[in-house]
């Protein structure tokens, strides 16, 4: 939750502040607000650490990513950073463009058969 002062600029702004956690955003709070306004649709952008807290908490049903065709190196993190809930994952859509880039989409398998 931004601080005092930031909440009141952004509600001046038009914006909808949500308390949702002091200093840290709580995931599980933040998605049961929005179900109560009728948002059951939630697209997510962040980086390594949103995706492990929503992957821990059980809130993740599809993941989506983008390959580039390059090879960087350095020190980088995973594409999550911290624990996070294991599941079985089945490829929905993975597609490839003509500069080779490839876009994959994958929905959470909740039940695994035997």
């Amino acid at each position: 939750m931004p601080d005092g002062v930031a909440a009141t600029a952004l509600a001046e702004a038009g914006a909808t502040v949500i308390p949702a956690g002091a200093g840290r955003v709580d995931p599980t709070r933040v998605l049961a607000d929005l179900h109560t306004r009728g948002l059951t649709r939630v697209l997510v952008e962040g980086g390594p650490g949103l995706l492990a807290q929503l992957a821990a908490a059980g809130l993740l049903d599809e993941y989506c990513q983008t390959v580039a065709p390059l090879v960087v190196g350095g020190d980088g993190t995973r594409t999550t950073r911290g624990p996070v809930a294991t599941g079985r994952w089945e490829p929905v859509h993975l597609l490839a463009d003509g500069d080779g880039y490839l876009y994959g989409r994958w929905r959470i398998r909740r039940s695994v058969p035997a």
